[in-house]
């Protein structure tokens, strides 16, 4: 009886634990502002990851000052990255952030995205627009084995275009802006409709 009552006290106290770390939490600045801070999605390996507006998966990872996107939980079809979340900017998107995800079919950049993580967006099948905005400089990795993938414009200070598009078969018009100085030699290996 006695370990009964003890056993239901200790469920009751994980729970309760589980429900503050998993609830939203405010941390209070200069001045009485608040910032309101998304649910804590996972902590996997010390590694906080947030999820906002219960779709995009974020953190802040090592000395970058503004917000790395690392995975998107919601169900439509058109990526809108962010420019900010929770008063900072959406700088980077993580290595294998997207990899694979066969619901996308258009990701859209706004001008805070500065760099793109290896294979962030490689493997995703039906992946057919991608709207790049002027923040990335150097693409390496991103969109390979998007077969769906049917055109692609580099906006004015994209410079480096290495191992990107390799595998895109539907890949039919790119258009380069004059910033892009080095393309690597199999950047667009396997675009069979690229004429």
């Amino acid at each position: 009886m006695v370990r009964g009552s003890l056993f239901r006290r200790l469920a009751a106290s994980l729970m309760a634990a589980a429900l503050f770390v998993c609830g939203a939490m405010t941390v209070y600045a200069e001045e009485s502002d608040y910032v309101e801070i998304d649910k804590l999605y996972s902590n996997d390996g010390g590694e906080k990851i947030y999820i906002y507006e219960d779709q995009f998966l974020y953190n802040s990872k090592g000395e970058n000052p503004g917000v790395t996107l690392c995975g998107y939980v919601g169900e439509s079809t058109t990526l809108n990255i962010p420019h900010l979340i929770n008063g900072r900017d959406v700088s980077a998107i993580d290595e294998d952030a997207f990899r694979g995800d066969e619901n996308i079919e258009t990701v859209i950049f706004p001008n805070s995205v500065k760099t793109l993580g290896n294979n962030c967006f490689c493997g995703c099948p039906n992946l057919k627009t991608v709207e790049l905005a002027n923040g990335v400089n150097e693409l390496y990795k991103v969109f390979n084995d998007c077969p769906a993938l049917e055109s692609m414009v580099f906006p004015q200070g994209v410079g480096t275009i290495r191992d990107s598009f390799k595998n895109c078969q539907s890949l039919s018009y790119v258009k380069f802006s004059r910033s892009v100085t080095s393309i690597g030699e199999y950047s667009f290996s396997g675009c069979t409709s690229l004429r």
